[in-house]
């Protein structure tokens, strides 16, 4: 089933992030440098609920991500659904959105800004489909293009900061 970028239920949204990160698992040499983040990061989606959210497990290998909020995860990262969903298919790189205001953050996330980009080299065929209205073309998978030779000029083919009010 085709889930429109716009209208992503939270609860899909945190299933295809599990789905993504179990595929990313299976691929040991991008999760091994994932895994050199060593931390934990609560993704929270600030238009669903209190308390949903996913929890990246990067502190070894496997890597991986399990639905719900861990409190005690060392990085907390608050977005809308359509954010992370943009995040993750390289629209806007994450440390632009921080850095522009558009994710809050606690704790380091320097230490997850390092990591991020080997995203870009997992294998990105549970978002395309999935992502909204755009065409499976339309949502790039960076790391494969560059490996491929077809990157575009683009991209394409620790201070915390409490959350907003009302977060």
């Amino acid at each position: 089933m085709l889930v429109q970028r716009d209208t992503v239920e939270p609860q899909e949204f945190i299933r295809l992030l599990e789905e993504f990160f179990a595929s990313a698992a299976r691929q040991p040499e991008l999760a091994e440098r994932m895994s050199f983040a060593r931390t934990t990061v609560a993704l929270h989606l600030t238009d669903a609920p209190d308390g949903t959210g996913c929890t990246l497990h990067l502190a070894g290998t496997p890597i991986d991500a399990t639905s719900g909020i861990d409190s005690g995860a060392e990085i907390h990262l608050y977005a809308p659904t359509a954010l992370w969903l943009d995040l993750l298919a390289d629209r806007l790189p994450l440390p632009i959105a921080v850095a522009q205001g558009k994710v809050d953050y606690s704790g380091p996330v320097r230490k997850f800004l390092r990591v991020a980009p080997i995203l870009k080299g997992f294998d990105f065929d549970v978002w395309r489909g999935n992502v909204g209205h755009a065409a499976r073309a339309e949502v790039p998978n960076p790391g494969l293009a560059a490996a491929a030779g077809t990157a575009t000029s683009n991209g394409a083919s620790a201070q915390s900061r409490a959350p907003a009010a009302g977060l």
